[in-house]
């Protein structure tokens, strides 16, 4: 295969984002990802901040897949039945590069992929990326399907666990206190009873934050994302808490679902997703 000047492996937000970047530079980029499309395999809370896309892509909300622009914020504190809820209201929040917003993998990975491409990165998806290829102690491109692609530069955007760093010892096995859990459930509810129920309107968006018994006394906490016809539910919770404590994620995230302040929230809504992946906690530590 041709010679590329860059391998970014990984289309997540990542990937993409220096795929475009060094696309924009004009440096000859191949950006690979394993899914049949980029965010198929994706899995975050659902809420972005627009600060970096605004240095990134200026006009980013021309064509961005928005699902609601955070305007609410709240912060609850949760005991065994009851809560205590901090509201803030900043409808100017949904403009400028102090917004945020709610979105989905699937759209939001694809769009940041294709501005990718537009700039002249080549996008391959479904395809695995092995390992590395070397020359000598030099890094020079990688293997995917058996067949070696030369780079002079490969980013390895491959996730927190990333196989490809571990290959060559730039990072270690990961230890419990280097990651959280996080678990989410996409809960489909009819876009006016969303918005009727948070007091919305159709561009609006709510975002939660949840402490205390959420997680049982166990690190971390709760979120909860409106978009535009799903909530985001879902917690993240210390991987060193949960293994000390042998608790199961799921139980805690039944638990979380049954409190009454979560369960009125989601009241007839359908759980339509269910997913799970590791969160880094240690910065460059790690």
């Amino acid at each position: 295969m041709e010679k590329f000047e860059a391998v970014v492996v990984g289309a997540g937000p990542a990937g993409s984002a220096a795929a475009y970047a060094l696309a924009k530079a004009g440096v000859h980029t191949l950006l690979v990802e394993r899914g049949k499309a980029p965010g198929h395999k994706g899995m975050f809370g659902g809420r972005i901040y627009a600060y970096p896309l605004h240095r990134l892509l200026p006009d980013w909300a021309k064509d961005c897949p928005v699902e609601r622009y955070v305007t609410r914020e709240t912060l609850a504190f949760l005991a065994e039945d009851t809560a205590l809820s901090v509201q803030f209201d900043a409808p100017k929040l949904a403009s400028g590069a102090a917004a945020s917003f709610t979105a989905l993998r699937g759209k939001f990975d694809a769009w940041l992929a294709k501005k990718a491409e537009e700039a002249g990165a080549m996008l391959i998806t479904g395809i695995r990326v092995d390992g590395l290829h070397r020359e000598g102690v030099r890094v020079a491109g990688v293997v995917a399907d058996g067949d070696v692609v030369k780079a002079d530069v490969v980013v390895a955007a491959d996730g927190a666990m990333s196989q490809l760093a571990r290959s060559i010892r730039l990072r270690g096995d990961l230890e419990p206190r280097e990651v959280a859990v996080g678990v989410k459930e996409t809960v489909e509810l009819p876009p006016k009873v969303l918005e009727e129920r948070f007091n919305l309107d159709e561009r609006e968006g709510a975002a939660y934050a949840f402490a205390g018994d959420a997680t049982k006394g166990l690190r971390g906490g709760g979120f909860l994302y409106t978009n535009k016809a799903t909530l985001s539910l879902g917690l993240v919770v210390s991987s060193e808490d949960l293994s000390t404590t042998r608790t199961e994620i799921g139980t805690l995230m039944d638990r979380f679902r049954r409190h009454p302040a979560i369960a009125r929230l989601t009241k007839g809504g359908k759980v339509v997703e269910w997913s799970a992946h590791l969160v880094p906690e240690a910065g460059l530590a790690m």
